[in-house]
């Protein structure tokens, strides 16, 4: 599994950075969201990601960035 998403080529893990951070802080203020959800949203808004997958439907309200729900997919 880790192996997997260390060396995917359609998933990238990005540091922390002070940009990311502040991005983290306007979702989760704008959202109402959890700090780990809104870092991980956060990594996927700055570099223009296509997509976000999940199962959390609360998070399906985001409008930065299209979010797919891997249960309606599965």
């Amino acid at each position: 599994y880790e192996r997997s998403l260390l060396y995917s080529q359609q998933i990238r893990t990005l540091p922390i950075d002070a940009t990311l951070a502040r991005r983290a802080v306007m979702l989760r203020a704008a959202y109402e969201i959890h700090v780990p959800d809104a870092l991980q949203l956060s990594a996927a808004i700055e570099p223009d990601a296509t997509l976000f997958v999940t199962n959390d439907r609360r998070l399906s309200k985001i409008q930065e960035v299209k979010v797919l729900l891997f249960d309606d997919h599965a």
